[in-house]
């Protein structure tokens, strides 16, 4: 059996990143249930993509060395001064120090 070509390969890579990104933007209506018991849609949309969908698309992502970059990416960037914002807030001043007072130091 002959080995794959690097085109090959590179669709494959393309379809892959392709099929994981549609079933990830998928979004289903939010529904509930009406006086009767029959289900009703809200009007509101979310995502649909299942905890083993995110996990292999996280996979991908890392196998492939895909990063976000803190100081470019938004999104991440608020997560960091989220996370900061909370530290300050601790009552403790560290890391460490929280992993002191669980092992009992």
């Amino acid at each position: 059996m002959s080995k794959a070509t690097e085109t090959k390969l590179g669709e494959l890579h393309g379809a892959v990143a392709q099929v994981l990104t549609q079933q990830i933007l998928v979004q289903e209506e939010i529904q509930e249930l009406d006086e009767e018991g029959m289900p009703v849609g809200t009007g509101d949309m979310q995502y649909s993509a299942s905890p083993a969908t995110l996990a292999t698309a996280i996979k991908f992502l890392k196998d492939n060395s895909i990063t976000a970059d803190i100081k470019v990416e938004k999104n991440m960037s608020n997560l960091a001064d989220a996370l900061a914002k909370k530290q300050r807030h601790s009552r403790l001043e560290s890391g460490a120090q929280a992993a002191l007072k669980v092992v009992g130091e």
